[in-house]
């Protein structure tokens, strides 16, 4: 029974999801993704400005307070994101250091967060919803201890080979080398998820960071590779500068299979344009990446982190364009409950939360 009411919540989620990209596509330009897809590449900063509030407290610490940040591993777009962020972030609030940590992902950051080892952490929000349910990779260990802070932008489903090897199809993939990414990254997770799901069995799996990953494609050590991050990523950049890549689409069908089974891989596309052999849109499935924390890390330090990564959104978009999607307004698409000083800015400056989002210690007023 609570199986069945915690993806109830979920599909609930989504179909609030697909309503709300619906209602904002309806003015948009018939270039815009489609309303069940993840919010458009092209969106400007200004549209992803925070509301016009001013904040009671006053923003910085009165002596330093360090913050560790583990992101994922170097070379990915989990990494540049989270070392521009740091950046942004350490330099706009007074006595703060944001300090980015290399990590294998989503897997290793909740470990590290439940150990106290890492301050936050990026984390995919299907994996934060399977650790905290002890679904999936997580079954059996319940993680009931993490908490959201916000949603920092999506992460779509990516698989890709050099075009002329061979690999036109998803089920090309079959008997050949596969890469993943680092063991317990997003890729490393979904990729098995969606691969197992299609019936597709690879002769041998490729768990390394992506510049590897990248250098044995072009050697010819590795077939092909899949991934569940940001786009663009530095890894397929640097691979379209010295190849042609094919980017290999989900069917209609293959999509509606891993939506059967995982309902909360949301629909999305990713733009045609993103990459420069990506002449037409990719239809996939989106997840949204979350900063977590542990439930008891500091309240003030949550929430001045909090205001800072929306009130840095624009800055920051000025050397990350995945910035445009951090907006308050975005925690809708979290499915874990929030830390107590992420809760105090949304109701600060009015942002509607979920009755999901309050956890125990900071139940709904």
């Amino acid at each position: 029974m609570m199986k069945s009411k915690k993806l109830m919540a979920v599909l609930a989620l989504v179909f609030c999801f697909t309503l709300v990209l619906t209602s904002c596509s309806s003015g948009s330009s018939s270039s815009a993704a489609p309303a069940s897809s993840a919010p458009p590449a092209s969106s400007s900063a200004a549209e992803a400005a925070p509301p016009d509030v001013q904040p009671s407290d006053q923003l910085g610490f009165d002596s330093t307070e360090r913050v560790t940040f583990g992101t994922a591993s170097i070379g990915g777009a989990a990494y540049t994101w989270g070392a521009a962020w740091s950046q942004v972030v350490s330099e706009y609030v007074p006595n703060l250091e944001v300090t980015p940590e290399a990590t294998g992902g989503p897997v290793p950051n909740i470990g590290l967060i439940n150990s106290k080892q890492s301050d936050i952490g990026l984390c995919t929000d299907t994996s934060a919803y399977e650790a905290f349910y002890g679904l999936e990779t997580f079954a059996g260990t319940t993680n009931p201890d993490i908490r959201n802070m916000f949603c920092a932008y999506p992460s779509a489903f990516q698989a890709f080979a050099i075009e002329g090897k061979g690999i036109e199809t998803m089920s090309d993939m079959s008997g050949k080398i596969v890469g993943f990414g680092p063991a317990g990254s997003s890729g490393d997770l979904v990729g098995h998820n969606v691969l197992r799901v299609l019936d597709i069995v690879p002769a041998s799996d490729m768990l390394l960071a992506w510049s590897d990953l990248i250098g044995n494609l072009k050697d010819d050590m590795c077939n092909a590779c899949v991934d569940m991050g940001g786009y663009p990523h530095a890894s397929r950049q640097e691979l379209e500068a010295t190849h042609n890549i094919k980017f290999i689409q989900l069917t209609d069908e293959e999509m509606a299979k891993i939506q059967a089974a995982y309902p909360y891989y949301l629909p999305g596309t990713i733009p045609a344009g993103t990459y420069k052999n990506m002449t037409e849109d990719y239809q996939t499935v989106v997840t949204w990446n979350d900063i977590i924390c542990h439930k008891d890390m500091d309240e003030e330090i949550v929430y001045q982190l909090t205001r800072a990564a929306f009130e840095t959104a624009e800055k920051l978009s000025e050397v990350s364009s995945v910035a445009q999607f951090t907006i308050p307004e975005n925690i809708k698409y979290c499915t874990i409950p929030l830390h107590p000083g992420a809760i105090r800015y949304y109701e600060e400056i009015g942002v509607e939360l979920l009755d999901a989002h309050y956890p125990p210690e900071r139940p709904r007023s």
